[in-house]
């Protein structure tokens, strides 16, 4: 809602809040504009007073949190991407049979070299990627804590504590003016 279409609602029950304490003939609707009013009043500071905590909790303590895992995954993807793979058995330019059956047994022995130690890079990569879901469910939950639960529960406990005020303040002790 843009703030002049709130400050036009916010004055418009006010003026309904206010007649209701004036004049006599709407009196009986006084307990409903007064929730109106209270609610309209509050409930523009309220959000802005959630936020504002729920930024200053995120920035104290879960942008820190958050930094360091991004590091942490940051690091093991670039580590995945700097596996080898093996390189194409290169053509042979051997013009007899001896001599291309000895390249033969080469590349045979330098493919046997590589599928081991693909092997070997891919064990090396299951283990990144298994202590990488770790660091991600734990940005997973960090970002949820921080864009969902932190500012409901701010603003559940605004609401708490400021109904607990205004059920502490009638307006019943104000006096009426006749009409």
């Amino acid at each position: 809602m843009s703030s002049q279409a709130a400050n036009i609602i916010f004055a418009l029950f006010a003026l309904g809040f206010l007649s209701t304490l004036w004049l006599t003939a709407l009196a009986r609707f006084q307990p409903i504009a007064q929730k109106l009013f209270h609610l309209m009043a509050i409930g523009r500071f309220v959000v802005l007073l959630a936020v504002l905590s729920s930024q200053c909790i995120d920035w104290w303590f879960i942008n820190p949190q958050i930094e360091q895992y991004q590091q942490r995954v940051a690091s093991l993807a670039h580590e995945s991407e700097q596996s080898n793979y093996p390189q194409a058995a290169k053509e042979s330019d051997a013009t007899n049979f001896l001599g291309f059956v000895r390249q033969l047994s080469q590349q045979w022995e330098q493919l046997t070299h590589d599928v081991v130690a693909q092997k070997d890079k891919l064990a090396q990569l299951a283990d990144i990627a298994e202590s990488s879901v770790v660091d991600l469910m734990t940005l997973m939950a960090l970002y949820l804590l921080k864009t969902l639960i932190l500012p409901l529960l701010f603003i559940f406990l605004c609401r708490l504590g400021l109904s607990r005020l205004f059920t502490a303040m009638p307006v019943s002790s104000v006096n009426r003016i006749p009409s």
